[in-house]
C-alpha cells in the first residue's frame, strides 16, 4: 500500500501593484499577506531581497507597525522605502517566515523604474534685483527634461503659486517657447507682475500622466523682491563756529561745590538700560511672524486654523512663531512642529520625540522642510492639505474667475 500526501499552507504573500516608479525618488514597496482571497494581519516576518538593474541585491526587513514606510500598523501590509536610482526592471523576492518554527514562503515578483519629467529652473532672477510694482518681469525661464533631454509637455500641465510677505500675490505668467505640434513646448518663461511692494516665493508645479500613472513635480522656489528702497536723509550742514572774542575777565569769586549728583546719575543709567531692554525685547516680538494658513483634511474638511488658534499666554511671547502640532489639537499631527518664517515661509519639521514618519508631498521629512500652499502633509496614513488661505474663500475667487 502506497500513497501521495501533498501540504498546502493557505498563506501566501505578494507584492501588490502598482505602476512604473520614477528613478531619483525613494519608492516604498509594500507586500501584502493573503489567506485566499482576504488580506490579513498576522504575527510573522517579511523581508524583500531586491536586484538593481546593476545585478545589486539589497535585503530590506518589510514592517507593519507604522514606521519606516509603513502607513498603518497591523492592516496586513508591510512596507519599506528603497533607494531608486537606476532605470529597469527590479526583481523582488518576498519571504513570510516565522522565526520560532523554521518556516517560510517566498515569492517573486518585479516592478519597473524609469525617468520621469524634471522641471529645471534656468536664469533665475536674483533677489537683490528690485522689480517695480505693476511692471512685468521675467523671473526664470523653466526647463522640462527626462533624463537630460528636453520633453515637451501642454502648457496646461503647468500651474504656478506665489505667496507674499504682505499684500496682494500679484500675478504670474507662463510662457511657452518654441512651441511644436499640438501646443506643446520644452521651455517656458515665468513673468511676475507685483501687485504691491513685498516679497514674493514663486513655484511652478508640473501634473501629468506618466509611466501610467499620476505624476507631480514642482520647481525649487524663485525669491523676488518688489520693495523700493527709501531714500537715505541727508544730515544738515553744521553752523559755522564764531570766532572767538577777546575779553576782560573778572577775578572770580568763589563759590561752594557742587552737591554731589553721582547717585542720582547712577539710578538714572540703570533706569535707561531697562528701559532699553524692554522695549528692544517688545520691538523683538513685535517682529516675529504671525501664524497664517489652514489645514484641511482630503475630504476638504477644516482641521486646523492657524490665524484663529488660541494660544497659551506663555506661548504668544515665547514662541509667537513656533506652533506644534499638538496646539492644532490635530492627533495625527502630534511631533509635526510649523515654523512661520520672515517673507511668508513656512517650514515643517518631525520632532525627534515622534514615533511616526511626516511626508510633505510623498517625500520623507526629515530636516526643516519649506511648505507651500496647496502642499499635502501625509502622516499615520492620513492626508492633510495647507492652504494659505480658507477653502470656501479659495473657491469663491475660482468661481468668480471662472
Amino acid at each position: 500500500l502506497s500513497g501521495n500526501m501533498f501540504i498546502v499552507n493557505r498563506y501566501r504573500i505578494q507584492l501588490q501593484p502598482h505602476t512604473t516608479v520614477p528613478v531619483g525618488q525613494p519608492h516604498t514597496i509594500v507586500a501584502a499577506v493573503m489567506d485566499g482571497d482576504e488580506r490579513i494581519s498576522i504575527d510573522a516576518n517579511v523581508s524583500a531581497r531586491v536586484t538593481t538593474p546593476d545585478g545589486i541585491q539589497v535585503l530590506y526587513n518589510l514592517t507593519d507597525d507604522g514606521s519606516g514606510g509603513d502607513a498603518n500598523a497591523g492592516d496586513g501590509f508591510f512596507s519599506a522605502t528603497i533607494p531608486v536610482e537606476t532605470d529597469g526592471a527590479y526583481p523582488v523576492e518576498l519571504r513570510l517566515f516565522w522565526q520560532d518554527i523554521g518556516y517560510e514562503i517566498t515569492s517573486l515578483s518585479s516592478f519597473q523604474a524609469q525617468d520621469f519629467p524634471q522641471l529645471v529652473v534656468l536664469e533665475a532672477m536674483d533677489d537683490s534685483e528690485i522689480i517695480n510694482p505693476g511692471a512685468r518681469t521675467k523671473i526664470a525661464t523653466i526647463e522640462v527634461t527626462v533624463a537630460g533631454i528636453q520633453f515637451p509637455i501642454s502648457p496646461n500641465e503647468l500651474t504656478a503659486a506665489v505667496i507674499t510677505n504682505r499684500g496682494a500675490e500679484g500675478e504670474v505668467e507662463l510662457a511657452p517657447k518654441g512651441v511644436i505640434a499640438g501646443g506643446k513646448a520644452r521651455e517656458f518663461d515665468v513673468y511676475y507682475t507685483p501687485a504691491d511692494e513685498s516679497r514674493a516665493t514663486i513655484t511652478v508645479r508640473l501634473e501629468t500622466t506618466y509611466g501610467g500613472n499620476a505624476f507631480m513635480e514642482t520647481t525649487d522656489p524663485v525669491v523676488v523682491s518688489s520693495i523700493l528702497p527709501r531714500p537715505t536723509a541727508v544730515p544738515p550742514t553744521p553752523a559755522p563756529t564764531p570766532e572767538p572774542v577777546a575779553t576782560t575777565v573778572p577775578h572770580p569769586t568763589p563759590t561752594p561745590p557742587p552737591p554731589d549728583t553721582r547717585p542720582q546719575t547712577a539710578a538714572l543709567i540703570v533706569a535707561a538700560a531697562l528701559a532699553i531692554i524692554v522695549i528692544g525685547s517688545l520691538i523683538y516680538w513685535m517682529s516675529r511672524p504671525t501664524p497664517f494658513g489652514y489645514i484641511y483634511t482630503e475630504e476638504g474638511q477644516l482641521a486646523a486654523s492657524f490665524r484663529d488658534l488660541r494660544r497659551a499666554a506663555g506661548a504668544n511671547i515665547f514662541s509667537r512663531s513656533v506652533v506644534t502640532g499638538e496646539e492644532l489639537g490635530v492627533p495625527d499631527l502630534e511631533g509635526v512642529v510649523f515654523e512661520f518664517r520672515g517673507r511668508g515661509e513656512i517650514a515643517i519639521t518631525n520632532s525627534a520625540e515622534s514615533e511616526h514618519d511626516v511626508r510633505l508631498n510623498n517625500q520623507p521629512v526629515t530636516e526643516a522642510t519649506q511648505v507651500f500652499d496647496n502642499s499635502l502633509i501625509g502622516t499615520l496614513g492620513r492626508l492633510y492639505v495647507f492652504r494659505t488661505s480658507r477653502q470656501e474663500e479659495a473657491e469663491s475667487e475660482d468661481d468668480g474667475e471662472a
